[in-house]
């Protein structure tokens, strides 16, 4: 099937087709020739003649992504609280409709407009938008079984990557943050996902792999794509870098802190302020290094003046950064 590509539309330029449901066939099509390839890592039940290979959402999407460039079938890589995914823009010259292609779990394929909300924000060829994840149409699910247990994604409740089947039943969150990414730039980004993942233990709450951790950061500067402040990963950089100025790697430390944190300037939240000043305080702390102590009492004094910010405890913070300096 012929697609024909218009470009005049953000944040998601939207694939022009004859009518919709050929452009749900040509993406579902591309979803079955990448599940003859891969299976759901050790989740999906298995025996020695299933000769695919084990991925997780980043193998699927990013080997969608590439045999749907193959086709010339336009779309996007949603990044969203630890997961990722496939977004297209479908029109048939009347209707828009914004849908989810999840390689990894078909059955949340959908049309997500109820969930999706563009925001008003793009920078460094991303764009961004929140999900709504109440909205994000489960009925497929058996009965009983809270849309979380199966989508842990769809909660910040508990780490995105433990076991999907326990701890999640505490609800849904009201909203998400999506990361939209070209596909080519989307494809690095969560492979370079993958490999910070790797190198934590969510479940224990340390770091495996500290040299690796921090190069896939790095590798990420200004657009690490998890950029939901809510979620473990600031607790997670301040533990790098920790440990990396425990080894005298102070410049490598400030590195990482700033390639994290400079991703995070759409999301406009004071905590990604107050969360960087806690690395510099801690970088400080650690190396003996007054200059990150006086960088961390600026960024506290300057969040203190904006409206909402959590007065009491950055006034506890900022007093600890001045005495270090």
């Amino acid at each position: 099937m012929s697609i024909e590509i218009r470009r005049d539309l953000n944040p998601i330029e939207p694939v022009e087709v004859a009518n919709i449901e050929d452009a749900i066939t040509a993406f579902t099509d591309v979803q079955t020739e990448v599940r003859s390839i891969l299976r759901y890592e050790d989740k999906e039940p298995w025996d020695e003649f299933d000769n695919r290979q084990p991925a997780n959402c980043v193998g699927f999407t990013a080997l969608t992504s590439e045999l749907l460039e193959e086709r010339s079938i336009r779309h996007k890589i949603g990044f969203v609280n630890g997961h990722a995914t496939i977004i297209a823009l479908l029109d048939d010259g009347t209707r828009h409709q914004q849908w989810m292609f999840d390689s990894l779990s078909p059955k949340l394929n959908q049309n997500i407009d109820a969930a999706f909300s563009p925001m008003s924000v793009t920078e460094d060829d991303r764009d961004f938008a929140f999900v709504f994840p109440e909205r994000v149409k489960t009925d497929h699910l058996d009965s009983g079984l809270h849309p979380a247990d199966k989508y842990p994604w769809l909660t910040l409740e508990k780490p995105t990557f433990s076991a999907p089947d326990v701890g999640y039943s505490n609800g849904l969150s009201k909203r998400l943050i999506l990361t939209l990414f070209r596909p080519e730039q989307g494809r690095e980004i969560i492979r370079g996902y993958s490999d910070y993942s790797q190198s934590i233990d969510r479940t224990n709450k340390i770091i495996l792999d500290t040299a690796q951790a921090s190069q896939a950061i790095l590798d990420m500067a200004g657009v690490f794509p998890d950029i939901d402040i809510r979620t473990d990963n600031p607790a997670f950089v301040r533990r790098i870098v920790k440990e990396l100025s425990k080894k005298d790697e102070v410049q490598k430390a400030l590195e990482v802190t700033e390639a994290f944190f400079d991703s995070f300037e759409p999301s406009n939240d004071t905590r990604v302020g107050e969360y960087k000043a806690d690395c510099l305080r801690a970088i400080s702390k650690i190396s003996g290094k007054s200059e990150f102590a006086k960088r961390a009492a600026e960024i506290y004094e300057e969040i203190m003046t904006r409206p909402k910010s959590s007065t009491a405890a950055l006034t506890g913070k900022l007093a600890v950064s001045q005495s270090m300096i």
